[in-house]
C-alpha cells in the first residue's frame, strides 16, 4: 500500500504543478547560472559592450513585460522576477537581472526597484 500511496501522491503534486498560471510560476524561481565574469560592480557595464546593463526606465512597469524587455535588450542575461523582502545573498551574478514586485502581485506586479545587471 505505501508504494500506490507514493504514486498517488507523486500524481496529485504533478496535477497541482500543472494546474498553476505560467506567469506565477515566474515568481520567485531560483536564478540559474551565475556567470561571474570579471563583472565586479553594480551594472557590470563592461561586461557586455553593445548591450544595456541597466534599465532604470523599467521601474513602474509590469514585471513580466519587463523581463521580456531585458532579456530582448540583453541576450546575455535572465530576468529573474522575485518579491519584495526576497532574501538574496551577496553574490554578484554577471548573467542575472532582479525584478521585484508587491508581495501580493507577484510575478504580474510592477517593478519596484531599477533593474540593473549583477
Amino acid at each position: 500500500m505505501t508504494g500506490y500511496s507514493t504514486i498517488v501522491l507523486l500524481f496529485f503534486c504533478v496535477a497541482v504543478v500543472s494546474a498553476v498560471n505560467p506567469t506565477q510560476r515566474l515568481c520567485g524561481v531560483p536564478a540559474g547560472e551565475c556567470g561571474y565574469g570579471s563583472c565586479t560592480g553594480k551594472a557590470c557595464p563592461d561586461l557586455y559592450p553593445g548591450y544595456k546593463s541597466q534599465w532604470p526606465k523599467l521601474k513602474g512597469v509590469s514585471a513580466v513585460a519587463a523581463k521580456n524587455i531585458i532579456e530582448r535588450d540583453n541576450p546575455f542575461v535572465k530576468a529573474w522576477i522575485y518579491p519584495e523582502g526576497f532574501l538574496f545573498t551577496s553574490i554578484i551574478c554577471s548573467k542575472r537581472v532582479i525584478l521585484l514586485t508587491p508581495k501580493n502581485d507577484c510575478p504580474n506586479g510592477r517593478v519596484t526597484n531599477s533593474p540593473y545587471v549583477g
